[in-house]
Parts: structure tokens; sequence; C-alpha cells
């Protein structure tokens, strides 16, 4: 029996009811177990029975009920014959089980699912949010640009409401004075309240649309936010439904198979019973997946719910927004109506202006007709002398109208040019801008309206000339008309009874007609004040040109005082400022030099073949016009500035550069320690500024110039020794660049009275510049340099000049000492770009390291910290002097002005940054009186 379940699991296959045993391959057996007795404690244990055997085979729980051994021993025949159906039954179990493991398994992959959907849902919600604080400003900055446009229409509205008060102000003059009739007034004032109530009534229509649309705006985003919301709940929620759903209808089916297949009482035995139990424990897991399927339910049905009140909030904001709208629609139909109605009265207006006119000239017309009759009634034989009078008097009438009525016309003509003239006066002084272009338009304007004027009076000449022929074919016809009445005088007698009567109605019409004629005399001195407007408008408009001339001109002299005082002011202002720069430098050199700062200079080297062309040659560095401090670095599209001591852009000579260090050179004559370097990137301009070249020689030709000059001005009073050394650093070796053997090593030791000094060492003493040219040459010799992709001639090393000045007071026998050091450090440089290999690359790696160094050396000066690791490297080594206090510093950093060296540029400026805050303590002067024979022997020490 124990053989008989202890095949290879590799070999199983599941069995269903009715499969031919022949069919079914053999298991492999293992060797027989053997057992050796347990011992816990001081006690023997017994060997395993074959329950706990079948237990640990089949890999069934502990607490599984098994039965005992006599029992099983009872049933061993039973079980012998029923071998085929117990492997069907197991291995079914276990299949089953595989199956509920791979259940278990989906159903964490589901809920891992559900985690993703749910963070997902989280991240939307966030994602939502942000777009509806987005949206929100955009609302806001909508409603202020609103407002904006409100405010201009409002007053947009009040200046076209101004016009039309002041055209209707005009009009009422005109009426008044063209019917002489004070007393008759326009209905536009009485409209002007009309006109307002629909303005303010156009305004608040305005901020109704305005807050309505929000509303709907807001509206649409709730919406879509819901809308959203529920889609990815539901569709999360419906996947994992339907999958469950799945695996349970799988699992039921499994489980009827499984039923069907063992479906007999309990004839299997105990393993039987066994898998009975698993298919219970299946049972209850399966119960277990209902549940949370019943869970998934009703959260689905919540979310529906939630759904369903989502849509039915929708429907109510939809409905809420279709009354918006149909109230918006409603007040733009009130807006259009009262547009319409503002409209109408303003064509009322003009009807009722026509209409005024249309009556003036029914009038005239009128006085005409009734001039015409008249004359007929006069028309008789006793009157024949009457009748020809009273024709002239008709004929004089008629061209008095005639004229008046052309001086109307010439009048209305007037009042529209004088107004055009008026507005065009206005824009000419409130653009004084184009007093040129305007002058010339005013000018062509006069002379239009000269060319109008010439054709309006030689229209008035000709309407002279037709009223003359009308008059003598009037004095014709009255002639012709007398002697048809002396060819009918025997008529006359008969007609004098009706003659009396139309006498005495002449009469009447003979004071009509005086009537008429006064009111015509007092038209004629209207015409006149007209015709003298005219000609002083006229006159205004000829010297209209030069009052403008003579006012441009006078604002013109304005501005250029004005000008002229904001140049002077300013002149002086900078003037002032300079000078303040000045003491601000000065107080600022003096606190650095008591402090003992060390003072750092920046030079850019101006742009070279090396730097190539396109983007990655573009210059990167501006400098500040007002402050020699400042430089700007534009890195990436961000404008970084830095402040230094003193900024020297690429224009700066080398005369310059050390006009700013001679100060610092000459006290090293006093007797203080000095030391100069320069720092930057390889190929950015260190030598050059150190070393320079025959023609333009560096800071350490001009220093021991310097100093020979200053050492010959002191000659009376003091005797002064110069010595050079020079030396580098190679690959973290100390070399002697003056001695017959350069590869020799040397190293740095600890003086006993104090200081570092290397021994050994070749010191040349020099008392002219030749020597020094010499000393020069031979150091430049023996000089490490190579060629890489940055720079043709690249230093390989630290290059370090040390120069001695020993003084000797002849008076009083005091002895000085001062040290010049000058450095010219190797670049930093990247081996990506300068292309470096083989020996080239152990070259840049010993320089990075060794400046790297410098830089902890400068961390820990700058955060005052106990330990300052100057023996990492031979540089910091060499440095201590320098770097760790009696010593006056001055570091020149080089950078390169284009996009290529971007990077290199701004670390050397953080650097140079760093390096500006470090204090190292006021520097003293190292003074020594011969009297002390000890110090004499070992050198000379610092003064308290």
């Amino acid at each position: 029996m124990i053989r008989k379940f202890a095949y290879n699991k590799m070999n199983s296959k599941v069995l269903l009811p009715g499969t031919p045993t022949s069919k079914i391959k053999e298991p492999a057996f293992r060797t027989p177990m053997s057992y050796s007795p347990r011992i816990v404690g001081n006690k023997p244990v017994p060997s395993p029975s074959r329950s706990e055997l079948w237990k640990k085979q089949l890999g069934f729980d502990e607490d599984i009920p098994v039965e005992s051994p006599a029992e099983s021993e009872d049933e061993e025949s039973s079980l012998d014959d029923s071998d085929n159906k117990e492997n069907i039954s197991i291995v079914e179990y276990k299949t089953l089980q595989k199956q509920l493991d791979e259940r278990n398994a989906e159903r964490d992959e589901l809920l891992f699912t559900i985690r993703n959907l749910s963070e997902k849902n989280r991240k939307y919600k966030q994602k939502l949010e942000k777009e509806e604080l987005t949206k929100r400003q955009q609302m806001r900055i909508l409603c202020k640009t609103q407002e904006i446009n409100l405010m201009e229409k409002e007053k947009l509205i009040e200046n076209l409401q101004g016009l039309v008060e002041e055209q209707e102000n005009r009009i009422l003059d005109m009426e008044q004075s063209i019917n002489g009739n004070t007393n008759q007034k326009l209905p536009g004032k009485a409209s002007n309240g009309a006109y307002c109530k629909m303005v303010e009534d156009i305004r608040r229509l305005h901020e109704e649309k305005a807050s309505l649309t929000k509303q709907v705006e807001l509206v649409q985003s709730e919406i879509e936010n819901h809308s959203c919301m529920n889609g990815v709940s539901d569709d999360s929620n419906q996947e994992i439904i339907t999958r469950l759903e799945k695996e349970k209808k799988e699992l039921i089916e499994e489980l009827n198979k499984y039923n069907k297949n063992s479906g007999q009482p309990s004839d299997t035995g105990p393993c039987h019973t066994d898998t009975e139990k698993q298919v219970e424990k299946l049972l209850s897991h399966n119960q277990e997946l209902e549940e949370e399927v019943t869970e998934l339910r009703q959260s689905q049905a919540r979310s529906t719910s939630l759904f369903e009140e989502g849509v039915q909030k929708q429907k109510d904001l939809e409905e809420d927004l279709k009354k918006y709208r149909e109230k918006l629609t409603k007040l733009q139909e009130n807006l259009q109506k009262k547009t319409g109605e503002l409209k109408e009265s303003e064509v009322k207006h003009r009807e009722e202006i026509s209409k005024l006119q249309e009556e003036n000239r029914s009038t005239s017309r009128r006085m005409r007709d009734l001039m015409v009759e008249v004359t007929h009634l006069q028309a008789r034989e006793p009157e024949v002398v009457t009748k020809i009078k009273v024709q002239e008097v008709q004929v004089d009438s008629q061209k008095t109208l005639d004229a008046l009525q052309a001086c109307e016309g010439e009048r209305d003509q007037y009042r529209t040019q004088l107004e055009e003239s008026q507005s065009r006066h206005s824009q000419l002084v409130s653009l004084l801008e184009k007093e040129q272009r305007l002058t010339e338009q005013l000018s062509e304007e006069v002379n239009k309206t000269k060319e109008k004027l010439i054709s309006v009076v030689q229209d008035t000449a000709e309407k002279l000339e037709e009223a003359e022929r009308e008059k003598e074919a009037a004095i014709q016809n009255t002639k012709t008309q007398m002697e048809r009445n002396l060819k009918h005088l025997e008529l006359a007698n008969f007609c004098n009874g009706i003659s009396s009567f139309w006498m005495n109605n002449a009469r009447q019409w003979q004071l009509r007609y005086r009537q008429l004629c006064e009111q015509a005399s007092s038209v004629v001195p209207a015409y006149q004040e007209l015709a003298q407007s005219y000609r002083q408008l006229e006159s205004q408009c000829k010297q209209f040109p030069q009052v403008l001339q003579a006012a441009i001109a006078d604002v013109n002299n304005q501005i250029c005082q004005a000008i002229r005082n904001i140049g002077d002011h300013n002149k002086d202002l900078v003037r002032r400022y300079h000078k303040e720069m000045q003491l601000r430098k000065k107080y600022h050199n003096e606190l650095v030099e008591l402090k003992g700062n060390i003072r750092v200079f920046c030079r850019v080297r101006p742009k070279i073949k090396e730097d190539g062309g396109g983007l990655m040659g573009n210059i990167v560095v501006d400098y500040d016009r007002d402050d020699n401090g400042l430089i700007y670095v534009n890195n990436k599209g961000r404008s970084q500035t830095f402040e230094l001591d003193l900024v020297f852009t690429p224009e700066s000579t080398q005369n310059q550069v050390f006009d700013e260090v001679q100060s610092l050179v000459t006290s090293c004559v006093d007797g203080f320690n000095v030391c100069i370097f320069a720092y930057g990137q390889t190929g950015s301009g260190k030598t050059y500024t150190m070393e320079g070249n025959k023609e333009n020689p560096g800071i350490n030709q001009r220093a021991l110039a310097m100093l020979f000059k200053e050492t010959e001005d002191r000659g009376q009073d003091w005797t002064y020794t110069i010595t050079v050394s020079v030396m580098e650093i190679y690959n973290e070796m100390i070399r002697d660049l003056l001695s017959g053997d350069p590869s020799y090593k040397m190293e740095v030791k600890m003086k006993s009275e104090g200081g570092l000094h290397v021994p050994g060492l070749c010191s040349e003493e020099v008392k002219s510049v030749d020597d020094v040219n010499q000393v020069f040459a031979l150091g430049q010799k023996n000089r490490a340099t190579a060629t890489t992709n940055m720079n043709e001639h690249s230093s390989r090393s630290h290059a370090l000049l040390t120069v001695q000045v020993h003084g000797v007071n002849k008076t009083t026998n005091v002895k000085t000492l001062g040290k010049l050091n000058l450095v010219d450090l190797a670049g930093s440089e990247r081996v990506s770009k300068s292309g470096a290999d083989g020996t080239r690359l152990k070259e840049a790696q010993n320089i990075n390291k060794s400046l790297s160094c410098l830089g902890d050396v400068i961390h820990a000066l700058r955060s005052k910290q106990n330990h300052v690791p100057y023996r990492n490297s031979k540089l910091t080594y060499l440095l201590q002097d320098s770097l760790g206090g009696d010593s006056k510093t001055l570091m020149i950093v080089q950078i390169a002005p284009v996009e290529k060296n971007l990077g290199e540029s701004v670390c050397s400026l953080n650097f140079a940054q760093r390096v500006r805050t470090v204090e190292l303590g006021q520097a003293s002067r190292q003074v020594l009186q011969t009297g002390d024979e000890n110090l004499r022997a070992k050198g000379f020490k610092n003064s308290p």
C-alpha cells in the first residue's frame, strides 16, 4: 500500500470513470523506505505510522482524521479490490485541488485588478479636479474680460450719448435761427431718459447673459465628471462580476461531475471520506465566492443607484439648462426689441426734422404764390404806373427770396463744413505726432473749400443774371399789357365799379406784402452775420497752419528742453553712481583684506576656432554694464547670476589684468606672502593669463618686472635679493624644472621652525628681465604639455613659480622675507570631450583628483572644520601656506564663453563663489632683527 501511493507525480493523469485499466501506465516505484528510531530528548520516538505517511505523501492537513491502523488492516483487502477507483478518486481530487488553487490565483489577480482600477479611478478624479480648477481659473479670466468689455461698452455708450445730445442741441439752435421762434423745441431732450433706460437695460441684459453662460458651463462640467466616474466604476464592477460568475459556473460543473463519479456510499474507505471532506471545503470556498459575488452585486447595485441619481441630477440640470436657455432667448428678444425701439425713435426724430424743413419750404412757396397773386390783381388800367412799380417790387422781392434760399443753402453747407473743420481741428490737436500730414490734409481741405466757395459765388451770379433776365421779360410783358389796356380804354368806364372793389382788395394785399417785406428785411441781418462768420472762419483757416506750426514748434522745444534736463540729470546720477561704486569697491577691498578673504577674479577668453560653429558655438555669457563684479550665464534658457570681485571681458588686455594684481605683487616686497593661481577647464586661457607670450607677457613676467622696479626705487634704504624656483606637479610627482634632471622625484617636508619646503629644489637669483626670460624658457622647455581634442598645447601638470624677495634695511638691519607663489593649475577636463586615452587618460585622472582635493580643502576652510585635508594631494600640500592663513591669496577663474563649454563654465563659477567666502585671517608681515642668531640660522618667522 505504501508503494502504491509513492509513484512519481509527473506521470500521474486524471482517470475518468470507464477508462480501461490496460491503458493506465504503471507508476514508477521508489525503493522501500527504511526508518531509524527518532530520539527526542532522551526518549526514543517510534517510526511514523502508515496514516502519517499517507498524510505526508498526499499533502493532507493534520486535522483531517485518519482511521486507526487496526481498522485499516481489516479493510486492507477491500482496498486492494478497489485500486482503480481509489486511483481515480485521488487523481480527481488532486486535479480539483489544482483547479482550486488556480481559481484562488485568478481571484487574487481579480482583486489586484480591482485595486489597480480603484487607483486609476483615484487618479482620474485627481485629473478631473485639476481640470476643474483650470476651468474655474479660465472662467475667472473670462469674467474679468467680460467686465472689461462691459466697461468699455458703457464708456462708448456714454460718448455716443454725449454726441447725440450735442447734435440735438445744434439742431435746436438751427431750427430756432431759421424760424425765429425760441419757444419751439424738439422732443430730443425728452427722449434722453428713454435712451438712458435703454442703455441700462442693455447693460443689465449683458450681465445676465454672462452669469447664465457661466452657470451653463459649470453644469456641463459637473455632468461630464459624473458620467466619467460612473462609467469607469460600472465597467470595472461589471467585468469582475462576469468573471466571478463564469468561475462559479465552472466550479459547479466540475463538482457535479465529481459527485456523479463518486456518488457511491463509503465503499472506497477512508480515502473516499477524506476526499468528501475536501469537497466540503471546496463547497465552503464556493460559498465564500458566492458571498463575494453577492457583495459585488450589492456594490454594483449601489453604483447603479448612484448612477441613476447622477442621471436624475443630470436630467434636472438639463431642465435647468433649458430654462436658462429660454430665459436667455427671452432676454435676447427683449434686447432686440429695445434696439428696435431705439432705432424707431431715431427714425421718428429724423422724420420730425424733415417735417420741419418741409414746413419751412412750404412757407417760402406760399410767400411766392402770394406775390404772384398781388401782381395779377394790380394789373389794371388806372393804376398802370402803380402796376409797373408793383411789378418791379415783385421782381425785387423774388430776387430777394431767391437770394435768401441760396444763402440758406450756403449756410447749411457752411455749417456742415464748419462741423467737419471742427472735428478735424480736434483730431489735429489730439494727434501732435501727425502734424505734417494733418497740415497737408487741412490745406487740401481749405483749397477744396475755396473751390466750393468760388463755385457757390458763380452759381449765385448766374442766378442773379437769370433774375435780371426774368425782370426784363416781365417789364416787356407789362409794356405789351399796357398797350392792350390803352386799346381797351373804352371798356374802363364799364369796369370802374369792379375796379374799386379790386382796389380795396389790392390795398389789403399791399399791406400783407409790406409785412412780408419786413420779414424778408429781418432775414438780411442774419445773412450778413452768416457771411461775416464765414469770412472769419476763412481767415482762421488761413491762419490755422501757422498757429499749428507755432504750437508744434513750442511743443518740440518743450520736449527737447525736458530731454536735455533729463539727460543732465542722468549724467549727474551716473557720475554719482560711479563714485559710489568706486567707494564701495575700495571699502570692500579693505574689508576683504581685514578678513583675509580669498579674492576671486574672473576672466572670459574670446571665442576661438576650437569652439566651432552652430548652436554649440553660441555665446552664453553676458556682463553688467554698471557693475563689473557681475556675470550672467544663460543656462538652458535660465539666466544665472554670479557675483565675484572683478570680471574681465574678452576685450580686456593683459595690462588691464595686471593693473588689478600689481598691488598684491608690491606687498611681496614689504614682506608678505602672496599667492596668485589660475583655475579653470582645459583650453580656457590659464597659461596665457599667467605666462602669456613674447608680445603680450602674462602675470609672471610682469610681476617680476614690477619687483625689479620697486626694489630699484627703494634701493637707497634697502638691499633686495630676488630668487626664483620653478616646479611642476606631474601625476602626483613634484619635478624641478630648473634642474639638470627634471624627472627626479622630490618630496614636501616640514621645516623645524614651521612652514613647508622642498629639499633639493633649485633656486636661481635673478637681477634683470633677461635673467627671468632665461629661467622661464628653461621651465617651459621642461614642462609637460600634450595635444588633446580641447587644446592643441594642453598643460598636463600644475606649474608653480615661487619668487622669494629678501630685503635688508641698510640703517636698522631689519630683514624682511616676502614670498610670491604664481600657480598655473592644469585644466579640469572631461575624458569624453578631450578624447584622452593611455598616458593622457592617466594624466587627466591625476589632474582631476588633485583639483577635487583642492575643492575638499576649500569646503573644509569654508565650513571652518577642525581638520583640513591638505595632505590628500601634493598640490594642496604645497599650497598649505597660501591657503592655511598667513597669506594674501587671489584666484583667477578662467571660463569659455560658448554653449559647448557651458557645464564646465558653470562648475568653475560655482567653485569661485565658494572660494570667495573663505576667510583666512589678516596676513602679517615677516620681519626679523639681525641680532637673533638662532633665527638667522633657521630662517625667518612670522611676527606676532
